[in-house]
């Protein structure tokens, strides 16, 4: 009897304690159903994730860069001698060109007028005046039309400093005063004129300030002079000038 109630509690708390037991036991059992995917990671647009490009650059504004137009004004002296016995005279000059656009604008054409008035003069016998010498005086007024082309060693405005080199052929419009006097007395004035033809040479640096060029220019020019008060003579001379050339 004793034993039949120790049996019949065992089994009470055991069913008692089932619930119990299924209860701790659910908190760990898997949900029912397969478990939901955990969300894929969204990817971050390439735009997030690479820099913006760098807008692109608006090219700079650079006034330097010729168009082609240039007119310029120069003074200076030429020297004769080393061709004829005319001695130095002041020279001044005007000059309007355009750069060509190949070889970026190194080549150039231009037109060129310039003045200088060269003087000679001197004394002579002749046994036929009372004072048996005169005095003379030549001034050859010349007038010089010039075409020609220009080649600069490096773009312009693209250093401070660049050189040239100018050829052109050279019409001379000539008028030659030759005056003597024998005793103060005057002779009176002779005149004549011609136009000759011959060629100019120019070696020169330029210094690029403002809208332009300062330059330094050496130059040769060369004609024939066959005239009748200048006899057979070379109308060769050396020049060096200093100017400014606007390039727009």
């Amino acid at each position: 009897m004793r034993a039949t109630r120790i049996i019949g509690f065992a089994t009470g708390v055991a069913l008692a304690a089932v619930p119990w037991l299924s209860f701790a036991a659910g908190d760990d059992a898997p949900a029912s159903g397969p478990a939901s995917a955990p969300a894929p990671a969204t990817a971050a647009p390439v735009s997030a994730v690479l820099p913006a490009p760098a807008p692109d650059a608006a090219p700079a504004a650079d006034d330097k860069v010729p168009l082609g137009l240039v007119a310029g004004v120069e003074g200076g002296v030429t020297l004769s001698q080393p061709f004829s016995a005319l001695g130095v005279s002041p020279a001044v000059a005007v000059h309007l060109g355009y750069l060509l656009p190949p070889l970026e604008r190194r080549l150039g054409v231009f037109a060129a007028v310039g003045y200088a008035v060269p003087r000679a003069s001197g004394s002579g016998e002749d046994v036929r005046l009372t004072a048996g010498t005169y005095d003379w005086e030549v001034r050859q007024k010349e007038l010089a039309v010039s075409l020609g082309v220009v080649a600069r060693l490096l773009p312009p405005f693209s250093s401070m400093l660049n050189g040239y080199l100018a050829a052109a052929g050279r019409a001379f419009l000539l008028q030659t005063v030759e005056e003597a006097s024998a005793g103060g007395m005057p002779f009176g004035v002779n005149r004549e004129t011609g136009t000759r033809f011959g060629f100019h040479l120019a070696l020169g640096g330029e210094l690029y300030l403002g809208p332009g060029a300062v330059f330094l220019e050496a130059q040769l020019d060369w004609t024939r002079l066959d005239g009748r008060l200048t006899g057979t003579a070379s109308g060769g001379a050396l020049g060096f000038v200093a100017g400014y050339r606007l390039i727009h």
